[in-house]
């Protein structure tokens, strides 16, 4: 388990944890390695948030600057992820839930019980906007996925 998770893990942690979780959050994924992908620069921002990707761009342009020459290589893809955040807040583009024109209320209306499972749908939906396997608008596609994984993973209606 990690440091994170561990704190995560107590139901009311004060307002004074906000730096300790935020550093613990920046420890937890400061060796993700970006690779150019946009995909997974939005699945970070969907974990830390737009503020603390940034702040972990800074951790690993710190973190290349004290390495040897050839890990100071890796500076690039550092600048293409930089690129790719400032065009995803910039192009306002989806990477988390509340950005997802799909909604809980809609998911009921597709026959789901009220639950978990609105919750799961939702975080499926998302997650095939971020690979770019669905628009995140409301269309016949994006219901039709909805369906897909409701009948697919037998949900309760």
């Amino acid at each position: 388990i990690t440091p994170f998770k561990a704190l995560k893990r107590r139901s009311n942690i004060p307002r004074q944890f906000d730096f300790i979780t935020k550093l613990l959050l920046l420890i937890e994924y400061h060796d993700v390695r970006f690779n150019g992908s946009k995909k997974l620069m939005k699945k970070v921002m969907n974990v830390l948030g737009t503020d603390l990707t940034k702040q972990l761009l800074e951790v690993e342009y710190a973190d290349i600057s004290a390495q040897s020459e050839y890990q100071r290589e890796e500076s690039s893809n550092l600048e293409t992820a930089k690129t790719h955040l400032n065009e995803i807040i910039k192009d306002n583009e989806c990477f988390k839930l509340s950005q997802l024109d799909i909604n809980g209320k809609d998911v009921l209306n597709l026959g789901v019980k009220e639950g978990r499972d609105v919750g799961n749908i939702l975080d499926y939906l998302l997650m095939l906007v971020v690979d770019d396997k669905c628009y995140q608008t409301k269309n016949q596609y994006s219901y039709t996925k909805a369906k897909e994984y409701i009948y697919g993973n037998q949900i309760n209606k």
